[in-house]
């Protein structure tokens, strides 16, 4: 999920290689999407959905209503 927050595209793209899924939650319900998201990382978003990640999953917890990903200028 770090990965993705931090925008570290091949470091994402070596954990799913190696059996990481797109739906695990961290404790306030967010997945790796929502770290994605709120990093502001679209080129990490973009290839997570071209992967299979599920963009339908909301948040589970108190952390509240995903935040729409915001392209970088």
């Amino acid at each position: 999920m770090l990965a993705c927050y931090a925008g570290h595209l091949d470091v994402v793209k070596c954990l799913r290689s190696h059996g990481a899924t797109w739906e695990t939650r961290d404790l306030g319900g967010c997945t790796a999407l929502h770290w994605a998201a709120d990093g502001g990382h679209c080129s990490v978003i973009e290839w997570m959905i071209r992967d299979g990640c599920e963009v339908g999953l909301g948040r589970s917890g108190p952390a509240g209503p995903p935040v729409a990903p915001r392209r970088r200028l």
